[in-house]
């Protein structure tokens, strides 16, 4: 269970011990992980994890780094997944026990996006403003120096993200 003081993750102890009850099925090749037969494979997937999809199986493969590979030359039978994220491959089938899965960071949205977001808002503002003080047959009201200092605080901002992508620009 342990490996190297930490926990291995269950999906790499029951690929490695499919690598030893069912060799024809799924095999390691010096660091690749190969399936002789997709069909065969999910027959006995439902022995080792929750599901019987070779979807789920191949992308629990990707969430460790292991891709499809079309290169291994033809001195293999079967679909092929090689090592190409993460940390490198080892030729020792062991190592799979010290792998973890890939960490997925949420990408970030461009700043120019996030600028012209601020200034739309700063728009609606100043016309949510309009809309509450400005009367149609009498004119403008008498201004509410909190709501009027909130849209010129709205329209400073708006002027400062317009600056600033602005400088992006140049």
């Amino acid at each position: 269970m342990e490996d190297n003081g930490r926990a291995t993750t269950s999906f790499m102890r029951q690929l490695k011990k499919m690598f030893e009850e069912v060799p024809e099925i799924v095999w390691w090749d010096r660091g690749a992980i190969v399936i002789g037969d997709r069909d065969a494979l999910e027959g006995v997937l439902p022995r080792y994890y929750r599901t019987c999809k070779f979807s789920s199986f191949q992308r629990q493969l990707n969430n460790f780094g292991y891709h499809r590979s079309y290169d291994r030359g033809n001195n293999w039978r079967g679909v092929c997944y090689c090592k190409v994220v993460g940390a490198p491959a080892s030729e020792d089938v062991e190592d799979l026990l010290s792998l973890r899965p890939l960490v997925r960071r949420k990408k970030r949205e461009p700043i120019a996006r996030k600028r012209l977001l601020c200034v739309d808002k700063a728009f609606d503002k100043v016309a949510r403003y309009r809309q509450q003080h400005y009367l149609a047959d009498d004119g403008l009201q008498q201004p509410d120096e909190v709501a009027l200092a909130g849209v010129n605080d709205a329209l400073a901002h708006a002027a400062r993200c317009l600056l600033a992508m602005n400088e992006l620009r140049a």
